[in-house]
């Protein structure tokens, strides 16, 4: 296998705080869920891996967002990853334990409630289990989905990641490996 793996470590996993509530004219109150800079959402958000792209047929770049309702306490959700789609999680209601592992095998957790939101990159394995009954989540991807086409999907499990994790681990061994019989090899500090 050829292809080039670039995956994001899970440091790199952004966290957001939410704003609000204000008074609106209205006498509602106004929550700001997600506010981020142009450069976030055209330098990142709408970054695709073109090998990835390459794999499908169809076209998968785009915007989507889909709610989750009614999350009983203890329900289990994600348990996946994705090799295109990035997304941004955030919470509306309830509370959630969120665990994510990347490549490198760094895991790191995440206590999401309505006051903080998350960006999670390609290639990081998530799960989160809900810590209070009814609990519900926003999701904004940047990827197109049609129910009745799989390709469309880019959602794979925890079998698969450990795979690619360890594919990952030889190719960077031997990176590593390599670099250090190049002749004119010498650490920058």
């Amino acid at each position: 296998m050829n292809e080039q793996i670039v995956p994001k470590s899970i440091w790199e996993i952004g966290v957001f705080p939410n704003e609000g509530p204000w008074k609106t004219k209205s006498n509602g109150e106004l929550n700001v869920l997600f506010a981020r800079h142009l450069s976030f959402i055209n330098g990142l958000f709408f970054e695709y891996s073109a090998t990835e792209l390459e794999k499908i047929s169809r076209d998968v770049r785009g915007l989507r967002m889909y709610r989750v309702d009614n999350i009983p306490k203890g329900g289990i959700g994600g348990n996946e990853f994705h090799r295109i789609r990035q997304e941004i999680i955030i919470p509306i209601k309830g509370r959630l334990a969120y665990e994510c592992e990347d490549l490198f095998g760094q895991k790191r957790s995440f206590d999401l409630t309505p006051k903080t939101s998350i960006w999670l990159p390609p290639l990081v394995m998530h799960t989160y289990e809900t810590l209070e009954d009814n609990s519900a989540i926003i999701v904004v991807a940047n990827t197109l989905y049609d129910a009745a086409d799989k390709e469309t999907w880019d959602t794979y499990s925890l079998n698969e990641f450990h795979n690619l994790k360890k594919e990952f681990q030889k190719k960077k061994e031997a990176y590593v490996n390599e670099m250090r019989q190049w002749p004119f090899f010498r650490p920058l500090f």
